[in-house]
């Protein structure tokens, strides 16, 4: 879903202006299953040249696409082996040209990130300064 997440440099601040936004999400949930439904059957019924024309035009107006996904709070035991190994990753689609995945899990927060080089040359300085950015709001917290 297409929303405008707003900048702001204090953490409290950010934390409501964000909360905001996002809370219209939770409403959202019948478009977003159309969506994934509509998408399915276009995939199966419509000529490539049409899907792909499609995906360009729609992702014309965004750059970045990013994805939040929490995962579990507590260590799985499997065969009786207590391991958690994990990583998310997506690509986005059309004329998108950042793509930011983030998970979290146990006491872990991954990031992955693809981008354009017409847009970002070195996408590890972006994801530094994601990083610097936590460890701030951990210390603060703390």
């Amino acid at each position: 879903m297409p929303i405008t997440i707003p900048l702001v440099r204090e953490l409290k601040e950010s934390i409501e202006k964000v909360g905001k936004v996002t809370s219209g999400l939770r409403s959202k949930l019948g478009e977003v299953y159309a969506t994934y439904a509509l998408t399915y059957l276009s995939a199966m019924l419509l000529p490539y040249f049409m899907l792909n024309w499609t995906t360009f035009f729609s992702t014309r107006p965004f750059t970045m696409a990013f994805s939040n996904t929490p995962g579990i709070l507590k260590q799985l035991t499997f065969n009786g082996r207590k391991s958690i190994k994990t990583q998310n990753y997506f690509i986005p689609s059309g004329s998108t040209g950042i793509g930011i995945a983030c998970i979290s899990y146990l006491e872990t927060f991954k990031i992955s990130m693809v981008t354009d080089e017409t847009i970002m040359k070195d996408p590890h300085k972006l994801v530094g300064l994601i990083e610097e950015k936590l460890k701030w709001c951990i210390e603060q917290t703390n």
